[in-house]
């Protein structure tokens, strides 16, 4: 169950762990499927032989439970709920308590990395660049207003001054400054991107409440492609998932991976280069799928 690699794992831990838990209390029926003369819920955890070893293991399971971190509780909380299966924390054996952490640890996870979008940061960087430019155009300017003016030389230019309108409200040095004719440009180009850019029609809020009051899916659903048919509704939500629900539960595909590039890169491979053992892991891995591909095709 935790060992895959072609599925979601990591928000499996809570829910199987509370599952193991609920099938070893003393009152629990132990199903003995070869046992077609026992009949169904005859048999309990406690009436079992080997039930001192049951509940010696079961004490070890919650003394190593209870030193788990706050923090790594919090994250196979927001994992369970970022998965549409488990998102309510409501399967047999969450206590209420674990639900309220759950969902005070997910909503303090996405408020503080995954509430705005990366159009949206990018437009805010925008937005305050554009302020401090305009912020520095204004000192410069009003430095050069404080500078004294020069006398005109002649009375044409007197006269020009006085009769040419654009003259009247700015000074020649305002006027010609560098900064004025890339201001205006700078200004319609921001205001463009944000009207044509993406837009968002839900806030960070209403996405998480749409989100939760969604029914919940059954364990037949695969997280990952439900997510990539609903990023473009939850996106927000959709990039929080994919970076939460990649983390595999255990590190079996990862020991698999390393004990396959030990084998291929064996004593008769010693001269082997890292592009060719890489190229040899990809093919290795990705043959399976390689081959259902072109059957589909």
């Amino acid at each position: 169950m935790f060992e895959g690699d072609n599925y979601v794992t990591i928000s499996l831990v809570l829910p199987a762990r509370s599952k193991v838990q609920q099938d070893l209390q003393p009152d629990a029926y132990v199903i003995f499927p070869w046992r077609t003369d026992l009949r169904p819920k005859s048999v309990k955890v406690k009436d079992l032989a080997l039930y001192p070893a049951v509940k010696a293991m079961t004490d070890d399971m919650e003394a190593r439970w209870s030193e788990v971190p706050k923090a790594v509780m919090d994250f196979l909380l927001c994992c369970c709920v970022l998965d549409p299966r488990f998102r309510t924390l409501a399967w047999p054996g969450a206590s209420p308590e674990m639900r309220v952490q759950g969902l005070q640890a997910f909503k303090s996870a996405f408020q503080l990395q995954w509430s705005i979008t990366p159009e949206e940061k990018a437009h805010q960087a925008a937005q305050e660049k554009q302020a401090s430019e305009s912020a520095a155009d204004s000192v410069v300017e009003s430095e050069e207003e404080e500078q004294p003016r020069k006398k005109m030389k002649s009375a044409e230019e007197k006269a020009l001054r006085l009769t040419d309108a654009r003259y009247q409200t700015v000074s020649a040095v305002d006027f010609f400054a560098s900064s004025q004719p890339a201001a205006v440009p700078y200004i319609t180009a921001i205001a463009h991107s944000t009207q044509d850019g993406p837009v968002y029609k839900k806030t960070a809020d209403e996405e998480i409440q749409e989100y939760l009051s969604l029914p919940v899916l059954n364990m037949a659903t695969n997280a990952l492609e439900w997510w990539k048919a609903h990023h473009h509704q939850y996106p927000r939500l959709a990039r929080m998932a994919r970076q939460y629900l990649a983390t595999p539960a255990t590190s079996a595909c990862v020991e698999r991976f390393f004990s396959a590039a030990g084998l291929a890169f064996d004593d008769l491979r010693q001269a082997m280069a890292e592009g060719n053992l890489e190229d040899l892991m990809w093919a290795k891995f990705n043959y399976v799928n390689i081959r259902n591909q072109t059957k589909i095709n």
